[in-house]
């Protein structure tokens, strides 16, 4: 959905090099880039919403997971662990986990699709420039490695 606002505009641009000054032409394609504008926002908030309720389920699990361990340890390993010790393991090590985990997938994914989708409609307009982008990032690789 994200792609359409950039489509929409490019039928737009295309359009007014073309000379046209009709408004009723330019609507359709200013409608269409709202709504993948607004269908791109709101299925990202959906796909948050969803990866952080599943974070916080796992999190919780882990919490509990570590206190049942608990009981099972050396009571000199629990005496010579302090309760900040304790706290900063079950509380701020665990809490640590809720960006990665609750982030990866809704971020990984929209990362990912973009520029397979931007490749894929290089391609439908025009295989030879599709190519010649591909060819930049072999091109542009030893540039970003470590010296």
């Amino acid at each position: 959905m994200g792609m359409l606002p950039y489509f929409a505009a490019a039928q737009v641009i295309i359009k007014m090099l073309a000379g046209e000054r009709e408004l009723s032409l330019y609507l359709p394609w200013l409608g269409l880039g709202l709504a993948g504008y607004t269908a791109r926002t709101l299925f990202y908030n959906m796909a948050l919403s969803i990866s952080h309720k599943a974070t916080f389920s796992i999190l919780k699990t882990i919490r509990q997971k570590i206190l049942a361990k608990l009981p099972k340890l050396p009571l000199g390993t629990i005496m010579d662990m302090s309760g900040g010790k304790m706290k900063q393991i079950i509380v701020d090590q665990v809490d640590g986990m809720e960006t990665t985990l609750a982030h990866l997938f809704p971020e990984m994914t929209a990362n990912v699709a973009a520029p397979v989708l931007i490749l894929v409609y290089l391609f439908v307009l025009d295989w030879r420039m599709a190519l010649l982008s591909i060819v930049t990032i072999p091109v542009g690789m030893p540039s970003r490695l470590p010296r």
